[in-house]
């Protein structure tokens, strides 16, 4: 009799465990989120979006030679001057009375740059294939270099699909990463723009950033937004076309002695 309980136990135990897998994996393809990535039309906007953001952050000058205001195609010189100061004073630290940290690792005034959240992003790029620029002498999870980074990820699953090849893994990655460690870094830096941000343009960026859906994109961009581009201009194009890079060798973890205001 007994016997045939413990039997009957093991039975349901197993059942529960399968049946729960097969529910949570139903969950995930019927969501939202894994839904909207099926279609190659939402990559390719996923992927538009992320070089607009990585490209403001990257390199200024060339977005603003390839971003639209409104009707305004062009500055005037004295223009351009005032957009790259108040650009160098809200993303450069130049200023003494504020600073926006655009890092994922600062999740508050004072947090050392380089520490340990700093070190999975690192890994998350490696197991990825990634690696990372150091724009400016800025860390792995500079803001910029994470909205490249999902650009290579959203280029790599077209890659992959175009080519016949599985996509999941490298969808799941950019999902996920978006909303672990992208997130933060962009409400952040939307609240410093709005704290202390003047000209237009910059506001806009920072109600973008703000009204950017995790791990979903949003909805409305590029509403208004026209990038004088060729695809082939976008960051990571050649993953586009071959699919993701091979896993990197993390490598060992060490300490590095910095001195300055941003660390």
């Amino acid at each position: 009799m007994y016997f045939f309980i413990i039997l009957l136990f093991i039975f349901l135990s197993i059942f529960s465990c399968i049946a729960g897998v097969v529910l949570v994996n139903t969950l995930l393809l019927k969501s939202p989120g894994a839904a909207k990535m099926k279609s190659t039309k939402t990559l390719f906007q996923a992927w538009e979006q992320c070089h607009y953001f990585a490209l403001f952050f990257l390199d200024f000058p060339a977005w603003l030679s390839s971003y639209s205001p409104g009707e305004r195609s062009e500055f005037n010189p004295e223009e351009r001057a005032a957009l790259f100061e108040e650009y160098d004073a809200l993303f450069k630290g130049v200023r003494r009375d504020f600073h926006i940290p655009p890092w994922t690792s600062v999740e508050k005034p004072g947090d050392p740059l380089l520490n340990s959240r700093t070190l999975e992003i690192v890994r998350f790029y490696n197991a990825r294939g990634y690696e990372a620029k150091g724009i400016d002498g800025n860390p792995p999870d500079f803001i910029g270099e994470e909205f490249r980074f999902l650009c290579y990820l959203w280029a790599s699953a077209l890659g992959e699909r175009k080519n016949g090849r599985e996509t999941t893994e490298t969808l799941e990655a950019a999902l996920f990463f978006a909303g672990e460690y992208l997130k933060p870094a962009a409400e952040r830096t939307a609240f410093g723009i709005h704290a202390h941000g003047t000209g237009e343009l910059f506001k806009k960026i920072g109600r973008e950033l703000e009204g950017l859906g995790f791990p979903v994109l949003s909805e409305k961009f590029p509403a208004g937004r026209e990038l004088r581009q060729d695809i082939k201009q976008y960051y990571c194009y050649e993953n586009y076309l071959n699919g993701g890079n091979s896993a990197r060798d993390n490598k060992p973890a060490r300490f590095i002695k910095t001195a300055g205001r941003n660390n």
